[in-house]
């Protein structure tokens, strides 16, 4: 139960990648307002600031429409994952038993039972 949770909350906790790849543009403009300041393009840094600004109220906007959406999702951990985690940290794969399979092997154990009192009484 512990495995399927923590497995659970891995998924929601990577942030969208949309994030990442603008970051990534935020730290090129930042990169390139300083070389413009460097060569005293005043009004070039200038615009490359208003565009990190923006970029940056997108990011936020983003982080947070992620972290309502993160919140507000509760996983939803089944039988079907249960059994694929089992069958991870086991290496036996685990199938979904019919009723009838269950049945019989709850009944398989009191013939066992029988067969071995038989055996002692043989001795």
């Amino acid at each position: 139960m512990d495995e399927a949770g923590a497995r659970a909350r891995i998924f929601n906790v990577n942030p969208p990648l949309d994030t990442s790849k603008l970051e990534k543009d935020l730290s090129k403009l930042d990169k390139d307002k300083k070389n413009a300041v460097k060569k005293q393009k005043f009004e070039q840094a200038a615009s490359i600031r208003d565009k990190e600004r923006s970029l940056k109220e997108k990011i936020d906007d983003l982080k947070t429409n992620w972290k309502n959406e993160k919140a507000s999702r509760v996983p939803i951990i089944d039988a079907s994952k249960m059994a694929e985690i089992v069958a991870k940290l086991t290496g036996v794969p685990v199938q979904q038993m019919e009723e009838g399979e269950s049945k019989r092997l709850l009944r398989m154990e009191k013939e066992l039972e029988k067969i071995r009192e038989q055996g002692l009484n043989l001795e």
